[in-house]
């Protein structure tokens, strides 16, 4: 091959390598007039996150707009619409949409979700999906440079919080940073639990069960807190000034660790049963915050407001053992049950898998509970007490738990106050 050839065929490889890479950039911005329609993506510059939309549950067909890693099918890090999926038989039209008018809203033929309204209309914005996970929707100047940033994600956390996320309070708009578990695994409506700033000291984080506090971690200080264990690969700094007072945390190594199927950036979640899950070092730690059965957190606050029942002494020390099986739905196991009395049904679906298992661990007469994963992807909680017949199957929509094991001579059952304001179970 001579010289000229040799060159043409460099340049042509060259300008291909080249014509890839300006593909891949354009595929994390979303223009004002563009929409990004189901099934497609956008992806970060160096293709670590994506954006697009995410149906959780193989049961409905309740759909999000998430942002995930762009590998391995992970669990979404941010949902745009956690408590307004959109039900459609038909997703031909569903779409994210920078609008004329310069908003950001996810439309779906009569279903009309807005992210961000811009009110007046403005002549060029741009949404773009950035390498740290932050989705922003900005104003542009003629020349294409930023003016201004209207809308971040980053200011809108669901369950994860990244390097460069913020979780305090914003003293100008009087609002808050915070982490809001799922539902369960397969919804990402908000569940049982929400981590934040203490409002009456800003140098903790607070975590709470419904509207009871649950769990604190103690005073920060040198980066950690005194309570969080296992956070000595993540380093926390405390910012504080007239407009806003928060935590924000990188890692003491690169913020992402390659491996030979994936790269994993430090993550910091809050999980369905309040325990907070962290990714650091290459490792993953998971921090029990209040176990029912197990020794105490020292900043669980919840257990000794909420003391353990007589009856259920015998658990200890060995924690909770619950056998799983897979029970008929919920209206069947109510008719199967042998009478109304014997198996108590909570008809509010917004309880977690956390909070019936506390109902019947608190209950003296409870011999397992069951969840539900109903069609709407909420969930539903019923507590089974001695007597009732339980239809057994080999799988289902309806997962049931039972006490493995029984004391030989258990104690006669006490009054003692529930854990939460949804009945006595009578």
């Amino acid at each position: 091959m001579n010289f000229v050839a040799f060159w043409c065929c460099f340049v042509a490889v060259v300008m291909a390598e080249i014509s890839q890479v300006q593909s891949i950039m354009a595929y994390n911005v979303l223009t004002q007039g563009q929409e990004l329609r189901f099934g497609s993506q956008l992806i970060s510059p160096t293709g670590i996150f994506v954006l697009g939309f995410y149906n959780p549950n193989s049961l409905n067909n309740a759909t999000y707009l998430g942002i995930s890693y762009n590998f391995n099918h992970q669990k979404p890090i941010w949902i745009a619409n956690p408590n307004s999926p959109i039900f459609a038989n038909d997703s031909a039209s569903m779409g994210l949409v920078v609008d004329a008018n310069g908003s950001l809203i996810i439309q779906n033929g009569s279903y009309f979700f807005s992210l961000f309204d811009v009110g007046e209309s403005i002549t060029s914005s741009s949404a773009v999906l950035q390498d740290d996970g932050n989705f922003v929707l900005r104003e542009l100047n003629r020349d294409g440079s930023v003016k201004e940033i209207l809308w971040q994600s980053f200011d809108h956390p669901t369950d994860t919080l990244l390097p460069g996320m913020k979780i305090g309070i914003n003293h100008k708009t009087n609002s808050t940073w915070s982490l809001t578990s799922w539902r369960n695994e397969e919804s990402p409506k908000p569940g049982a639990f929400r981590l934040g700033m203490n409002p009456n000291n800003t140098f903790e984080l607070v975590m709470f069960i419904r509207d009871a506090l649950f769990w604190r971690s103690g005073n920060w200080e040198d980066g950690s807190f005194e309570f969080l264990e296992n956070n000595k690969g993540i380093n926390f700094n405390r910012v504080s000034n007239e407009n806003e007072t928060y935590f924000i945390y990188f890692s003491f190594n690169n913020n992402y660790r390659t491996e030979s199927t994936s790269v994993i950036q430090t993550q910091f979640r809050l999980k369905e049963d309040g325990n907070l899950r962290m990714n650091m070092n290459n490792d993953d730690y998971e921090h029990s915050i209040c176990p029912l059965l197990e020794k105490d957190n020292e900043g669980c606050v919840w257990k000794k407001q909420h003391k353990m029942p007589q009856c259920r002494n015998w658990l200890y020390p060995y924690g909770v053992a619950f056998k799983t099986m897979f029970v008929h739905t919920l209206e069947d196991a109510i008719n199967a049950s042998s009478s109304s009395s014997s198996s108590s049904s909570y008809k509010d679906t917004n309880l977690t898998r956390f909070e019936c298992e506390t109902i019947c661990i608190y209950d003296c007469d409870c011999i397992g509970f069951g969840v539900s994963k109903l069609e709407d992807g909420n969930g539903g909680c019923e507590i089974w007490k001695s007597g009732a017949k339980i239809v057994l199957m080999d799988e289902g929509q309806r997962q049931g738990w039972f006490l493995d094991g029984e004391e030989s001579d258990p104690p006669a059952p006490s009054p003692h106050p529930y854990p939460y304001n949804y009945g006595n179970g009578n």
